[in-house]
């Protein structure tokens, strides 16, 4: 079982989300960490063009809708077996909702996880408000160890 793509966000709808997308090609993994404060619109992890790799380094410049991501994203190609044993890991007996109570808009937090393995044909997909599975917080900490290059 192998991990395709997932999309992770987190935060709420008066402050913004901050994006963590991965993804696996023919060729490469790639790791993107868009934090809230950059701005930018959620991306569809799932297109075909969604894709970051140092060979493509000029496509990359050259493309608008990509260039806006310079600096944000990690090559984890030798990585990913083990990013996707570690995700299956921590998302093994999540349940597919965990819905708090909901406060004020700009005091929610939201989060959500698409995932996507090789062989299931559906993605799966987790959320919550104001309430988060048992290993939460160790999850959101691994994203973040990967985001900043640190490798765990």
């Amino acid at each position: 079982m192998v991990l395709e793509y997932f999309e992770f966000y987190r935060g709420n709808l008066v402050n913004g989300f901050d994006y963590y997308y991965g993804k696996l090609t023919d060729e490469h993994a790639f790791l993107l960490k868009v934090p809230k404060t950059a701005g930018l619109l959620p991306a569809e992890v799932t297109e075909p063009t969604f894709d970051f790799n140092r060979a493509f380094a000029d496509r990359i410049a050259a493309t608008p809708a990509l260039r806006q991501y310079a600096g944000m994203w990690t090559d984890t190609t030798f990585q990913w077996q083990a990013m996707s044993k570690q995700m299956e890991m921590f998302i093994q007996g999540w349940a597919h909702e965990y819905n708090g109570q909901s406060d004020t808009l700009g005091g929610n937090d939201e989060w959500g996880l698409r995932v996507k393995y090789d062989d299931n044909a559906e993605e799966q997909r987790y959320w919550g408000v104001n309430r988060y599975t048992d290993n939460f917080d160790e999850f959101t900490r691994w994203f973040d160890s990967l985001a900043s290059r640190r490798i765990r």
